[in-house]
């Protein structure tokens, strides 16, 4: 029905809006790390899995609270958290 499809892309773009969270502060951590970047790549590999980890447990945490998006009052309190997360990393939006 209509109202699954609108469910199923509510769903996948907080998936992404979860993800674009992490790729933020990604670009914040090296940003505010640029002299131990100088040193080698270690360190940006360190942030990537670190990232790569948080963002998987938050995703797990995320599709167990909504049921995968079902429960609607779970996932409307996600979105509102997310996109607060979202506008507190705005300066480091890849577009920025």
């Amino acid at each position: 029905t209509t109202s699954n499809i609108q469910q199923a892309l509510t769903y996948q773009q907080t998936l992404f809006d979860i993800s674009e969270i992490y790729a933020r502060q990604f670009r914040k951590a090296l940003h505010d790390n640029r002299k131990k970047i100088i040193s080698g790549t270690n360190f940006i590999e360190e942030l990537d899995q670190k990232y790569i980890s948080d963002f998987s447990k938050r995703r797990i945490d995320y599709d167990r609270e909504t049921k995968f998006g079902t429960d609607i009052e779970k996932q409307k309190e996600w979105e509102k958290q997310i996109q607060k997360e979202l506008s507190d990393l705005k300066d480091f939006d890849y577009d920025k």
